[in-house]
Protein backbone atom coordinates (compact mmCIF):
# COMPACT_ATOMS: atom_id res chain seq x y z
CA UNK A 1 0.00 0.00 0.00
CA UNK A 2 1.48 3.39 -1.00
CA UNK A 3 1.11 6.06 1.60
CA UNK A 4 -0.89 8.95 0.49
CA UNK A 5 -0.11 12.87 1.61
CA UNK A 6 -3.17 14.48 2.51
CA UNK A 7 -4.43 16.91 -0.52
CA UNK A 8 -4.88 20.53 1.02
CA UNK A 9 -6.54 23.18 -0.87
CA UNK A 10 -4.10 26.33 -0.65
CA UNK A 11 -5.82 29.32 0.43
CA UNK A 12 -6.82 31.92 -2.36
CA UNK A 13 -5.47 34.98 -1.42
CA UNK A 14 -7.30 38.38 -2.45
CA UNK A 15 -6.37 41.85 -2.25
CA UNK A 16 -8.47 45.05 -3.40
CA UNK A 17 -5.57 45.92 -5.71
CA UNK A 18 -6.19 43.25 -7.67
CA UNK A 19 -10.03 43.54 -8.21
CA UNK A 20 -10.93 44.90 -11.15
CA UNK A 21 -12.87 48.28 -10.34
CA UNK A 22 -16.58 48.31 -9.92
CA UNK A 23 -16.67 44.56 -9.06
CA UNK A 24 -18.68 43.48 -5.70
CA UNK A 25 -16.96 41.28 -3.36
CA UNK A 26 -18.70 38.70 -1.31
CA UNK A 27 -18.49 38.43 2.49
CA UNK A 28 -15.31 36.39 2.61
CA UNK A 29 -13.38 38.44 -0.37
CA UNK A 30 -14.61 41.55 1.58
CA UNK A 31 -13.03 40.71 4.89
CA UNK A 32 -9.78 39.12 3.39
CA UNK A 33 -9.48 42.02 1.60
CA UNK A 34 -9.54 44.15 4.69
CA UNK A 35 -7.68 41.90 6.47
CA UNK A 36 -10.31 41.08 9.38
CA UNK A 37 -12.73 38.47 10.28
CA UNK A 38 -16.59 38.07 8.94
CA UNK A 39 -17.68 38.66 12.28
CA UNK A 40 -15.70 42.13 12.82
CA UNK A 41 -17.26 42.63 9.18
CA UNK A 42 -20.62 42.11 9.86
CA UNK A 43 -20.22 44.05 13.18
CA UNK A 44 -19.15 47.24 10.98
CA UNK A 45 -22.26 46.86 8.89
CA UNK A 46 -24.55 46.49 11.90
CA UNK A 47 -23.16 49.87 13.20
CA UNK A 48 -23.01 51.31 10.18
CA UNK A 49 -19.17 52.17 9.93
CA UNK A 50 -19.28 49.75 6.29
CA UNK A 51 -22.07 50.17 3.59
CA UNK A 52 -22.75 46.84 2.00
CA UNK A 53 -25.36 46.18 -1.13
CA UNK A 54 -27.93 43.27 -0.52
CA UNK A 55 -28.60 41.72 -3.82
CA UNK A 56 -31.34 38.57 -3.63
CA UNK A 57 -29.99 36.70 -0.11
CA UNK A 58 -26.60 37.73 -0.74
CA UNK A 59 -24.54 40.59 1.01
CA UNK A 60 -21.69 42.25 -1.16
CA UNK A 61 -19.41 45.16 -0.78
CA UNK A 62 -18.35 47.64 -3.51
CA UNK A 63 -14.61 48.30 -4.16
CA UNK A 64 -15.10 52.40 -3.78
CA UNK A 65 -16.39 51.40 -0.56
CA UNK A 66 -14.45 48.93 1.07
CA UNK A 67 -11.63 51.25 0.02
CA UNK A 68 -13.28 54.60 1.59
CA UNK A 69 -13.72 52.79 4.63
CA UNK A 70 -10.18 52.09 5.13
CA UNK A 71 -8.98 55.54 4.09
CA UNK A 72 -11.33 56.67 7.09
CA UNK A 73 -9.27 54.84 9.16
CA UNK A 74 -6.70 57.29 11.45
CA UNK A 75 -3.62 55.65 12.23
CA UNK A 76 -2.89 55.97 16.12
CA UNK A 77 0.09 56.26 17.75
CA UNK A 78 2.08 53.64 19.89
CA UNK A 79 0.79 53.27 24.02
CA UNK A 80 2.94 55.41 25.85
CA UNK A 81 6.24 53.38 27.10
CA UNK A 82 5.39 50.89 24.24
CA UNK A 83 8.66 50.24 21.68
CA UNK A 84 7.73 49.89 17.99
CA UNK A 85 9.64 47.68 16.26
CA UNK A 86 10.50 48.76 12.40
CA UNK A 87 11.79 46.70 9.46
CA UNK A 88 15.51 46.51 9.53
CA UNK A 89 15.67 47.08 13.85
CA UNK A 90 16.94 43.69 16.03
CA UNK A 91 15.48 45.30 19.09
Amino acid sequence: MTPTTPQTNPVKSVTIEALPAGILLDIDEAATALRISRSRLFQLVSSGQLLSVKLGRRRLFRRADLEAFASSLAPTPPAKGSRVRTSGSMG
